[in-house]
């Protein structure tokens, strides 16, 4: 017995027990443009991040975690208003990351900058 990949056409299906996640892409404009460019940049913060040209993926951590992070920096208030909403707002929906996009969904009740 053949199946359509086995004789060269579709797509084949993906492993059993393979895990695929969910990332919410979201605008940047929850984000003030420092913390943008400071995550961007992924220097010298505690957080798991992958940069691109127009946004930036990040990992939802635990709120002790960037709260700490918030606490430790001179820009401490800029980051909590941008990043903590959006990080609640992952965490409250099951997601481990984020992606923020120029192009993102504007979420609601989430603060956003200009």
């Amino acid at each position: 017995m053949s199946n359509e990949h086995e004789q060269g056409g579709g797509v084949p299906p993906l492993p059993k027990g393979l895990r695929v996640m969910q990332v919410p892409v979201i605008s940047s404009r929850h984000l003030t443009r420092y913390t943008l460019a400071w995550l961007q940049a992924g220097r010298d913060i505690p957080l798991w991040t992958i940069p691109y040209p127009f946004g930036v993926l990040v990992h939802v951590q635990p709120e002790e975690t960037w709260a700490a992070m918030a606490h430790n920096t001179n820009e401490g208030e800029d980051l909590k208003a941008g990043l903590a909403p959006c990080m609640r707002w992952a965490k409250t929906h099951g997601f481990r990351w984020i992606r923020f996009d120029p192009d993102g969904e504007v979420l609601d009740g989430v603060p956003t900058y200009e």
